[in-house]
Formats: structure tokens, sequence, C-alpha cells
């Protein structure tokens, strides 16, 4: 008998999770978060059910006790409960020579005339291990009420001190940018 959480996942961020089991040579499985089965009852086998993970984060064991003509035998298998979405990123520095930073944190160019194109590097700390998603929109024309501008969106991953960086991978427009970065972890909180 074979057990899947998730289709084989390593994380989740839902205590409701799929198991998956192989159904051949099977009659019936009991289902528990402990290896004792005492006081419980078998299900004809299916091909996959929901389970609902015990609360609070961490390691998550689901044990199966498959029956048949034969016997029983026992699996199980293995996931991690992760609901909290990580600490959002500390931008550190956006850099390039062109570019100074200006009152209440905006950046802006050195030289406001200048019409060089840029290509700015981020470098900051989360959360090690965490990917961080950097989005950059310019632009924008408004049309009957809404806001069209163009969004590019990003990635990198904090190394396994927290640090973290990004260069942007072309040259940017010479125009007003807003950019925000967030991160989320392998649970994808």
């Amino acid at each position: 008998g074979l057990i899947l959480i998730n289709h084989g996942a390593y994380y989740t961020n839902s205590r409701s999770v799929t198991v998956s089991f192989n159904t051949e040579f099977t009659d019936a499985y009991i289902l528990s978060d402990t290896p004792d089965f005492t006081g419980r009852i078998y299900t004809p086998i299916t091909s996959s059910t929901v389970y609902l993970l015990n609360p609070l984060d961490g390691e998550k064991r689901i044990y199966a006790r498959f029956s048949n003509n034969y016997g029983i035998y026992d699996a199980y298998d293995i996931i991690v409960l992760d609901t909290l979405a990580p600490s959002p990123p500390v931008v550190i520095s956006f850099a390039s020579p062109e570019l100074v930073l200006k009152s209440g944190g905006v950046y802006g160019r050195r030289n406001t005339t200048s019409t060089v194109k840029i290509k700015p590097t981020l470098t900051g700390t989360a959360e090690p291990g965490t990917r961080i998603i950097i989005t950059a929109s310019y632009g924008g024309t408004n049309v009957v009420m809404m806001a069209l501008a163009a969004v590019e969106i990003f990635y990198t991953t904090a190394d396994g001190n927290g640090n973290w960086s990004f260069t942007f991978p072309s040259e940017l427009q010479n125009t007003n940018y807003t950019v925000s970065v967030q991160t989320e972890d392998a649970a994808e909180n």
C-alpha cells in the first residue's frame, strides 16, 4: 500500500489535504495521525480521500493501515503544515549611479533632465529561503475610471542568511515606476 499526501508535496498551507492510495491488492484502509489504530474502523478502499490535519504548524504524519485477504500492512507519509506567511521583506537599497534617495523614501534621478535608461539593483533581507516577488509598474492612462499600466513581475530568492539581491534584467524606461516587494514561502503563504 502506498500513501501520498497532496501528490507527494513537502509543504501545505491548508489543514485539509488529499490522501491518495495505490489501491492494488487492497480491500480497505484506516487513517490515523498516530501509528495506533485502536478503535478505528476500516473503510472500503478508494483512490483518494480528504483528511484534516491536526492544528498547529509543523511536520505531520498520516499513517495508513491497509487490509486484504492476506493480512494487513502499514504505511505513512509526511507533510509540513505551514499556515503562517513570512515576514515582509526589508529593502535595504534601490541602487543605480543615476538614482538618489529623495524625500519620503522616494527614489529619483540624480539629474532630473537625464534620459539615460537605468538597470537598478534592489537589495534586502527576508526570511531565509523565501521567494522574493518584485512588481514594477509604470505609465498609466486613465480610461473610463480604469488605470492601464505596464506591469512586470520578477523573482529572486533569499539565501540561507536571508540576504537577497535583484538587478532588473533590462533597462528601465525613462518614466515613473511603482515598485513593490513581497515574500512567499515554500508553502505559498
